[in-house]
Protein backbone atom coordinates (compact mmCIF):
# COMPACT_ATOMS: atom_id res chain seq x y z
CA UNK A 1 0.00 0.00 0.00
CA UNK A 2 1.35 3.12 -0.93
CA UNK A 3 0.91 6.36 0.65
CA UNK A 4 1.37 9.88 -1.24
CA UNK A 5 4.61 11.37 -0.48
CA UNK A 6 3.23 14.20 0.90
CA UNK A 7 1.14 12.72 3.74
CA UNK A 8 3.60 10.30 4.80
CA UNK A 9 5.77 10.70 8.27
CA UNK A 10 7.56 8.16 10.54
CA UNK A 11 4.97 8.26 13.21
CA UNK A 12 3.81 5.18 11.56
CA UNK A 13 6.77 3.69 12.82
CA UNK A 14 6.57 4.80 16.55
CA UNK A 15 2.87 4.12 16.48
CA UNK A 16 3.15 0.22 15.16
CA UNK A 17 6.12 0.42 18.12
CA UNK A 18 3.50 1.36 20.64
CA UNK A 19 0.85 -0.79 19.88
CA UNK A 20 2.21 -4.00 19.76
CA UNK A 21 4.53 -3.28 23.19
CA UNK A 22 1.07 -2.74 24.38
CA UNK A 23 -0.23 -5.88 22.35
CA UNK A 24 2.26 -8.23 23.50
CA UNK A 25 1.73 -6.86 27.95
CA UNK A 26 -2.21 -7.58 27.92
CA UNK A 27 -1.57 -11.24 25.88
CA UNK A 28 1.36 -11.92 28.43
CA UNK A 29 -1.50 -11.02 31.18
CA UNK A 30 -3.71 -12.59 29.65
CA UNK A 31 -3.35 -15.13 26.67
CA UNK A 32 -6.74 -15.99 25.82
CA UNK A 33 -7.40 -12.80 24.83
CA UNK A 34 -5.24 -13.89 21.68
CA UNK A 35 -8.60 -15.77 20.45
CA UNK A 36 -10.67 -12.74 20.90
CA UNK A 37 -7.82 -10.59 19.01
CA UNK A 38 -8.16 -13.83 16.17
CA UNK A 39 -11.74 -13.09 16.16
CA UNK A 40 -12.09 -9.38 16.28
CA UNK A 41 -8.72 -8.89 14.18
CA UNK A 42 -10.97 -7.97 11.25
CA UNK A 43 -12.95 -5.15 12.78
CA UNK A 44 -9.96 -3.77 14.48
CA UNK A 45 -8.82 -3.58 10.79
CA UNK A 46 -12.11 -1.68 9.37
CA UNK A 47 -11.66 1.19 12.69
CA UNK A 48 -8.26 1.54 11.91
CA UNK A 49 -8.78 1.80 8.47
CA UNK A 50 -11.08 4.93 8.94
CA UNK A 51 -8.86 6.70 11.41
CA UNK A 52 -5.82 6.19 8.65
CA UNK A 53 -8.24 7.93 5.90
CA UNK A 54 -8.92 10.56 8.49
CA UNK A 55 -5.82 11.14 10.00
CA UNK A 56 -4.08 11.63 6.06
CA UNK A 57 -6.81 13.14 4.80
CA UNK A 58 -6.88 10.85 1.61
CA UNK A 59 -9.72 8.85 0.14
CA UNK A 60 -10.75 5.66 2.06
CA UNK A 61 -10.77 3.80 -0.88
CA UNK A 62 -7.07 4.11 -1.12
CA UNK A 63 -6.63 1.95 1.29
CA UNK A 64 -7.19 -1.72 1.38
CA UNK A 65 -10.69 -3.26 2.34
CA UNK A 66 -8.69 -6.63 3.36
CA UNK A 67 -6.21 -6.75 5.60
CA UNK A 68 -3.01 -6.84 4.15
CA UNK A 69 -1.48 -8.52 7.31
CA UNK A 70 -2.03 -11.49 8.73
CA UNK A 71 -2.41 -11.18 13.09
CA UNK A 72 0.91 -12.61 12.82
CA UNK A 73 2.96 -10.30 10.72
CA UNK A 74 0.88 -7.33 13.06
CA UNK A 75 2.17 -8.96 16.46
CA UNK A 76 5.94 -9.99 14.46
CA UNK A 77 7.87 -7.26 16.38
CA UNK A 78 10.68 -7.77 13.23
CA UNK A 79 7.96 -7.02 10.65
CA UNK A 80 8.32 -3.79 9.26
CA UNK A 81 11.16 -2.65 10.97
Amino acid sequence: MAVPTGKKTNSWQYSIIKHRRRLERQLEDSPSLRTYLTIRFNYCYEYARKEAAAETELNLNIFPKICPFTLENVLNPDYLR
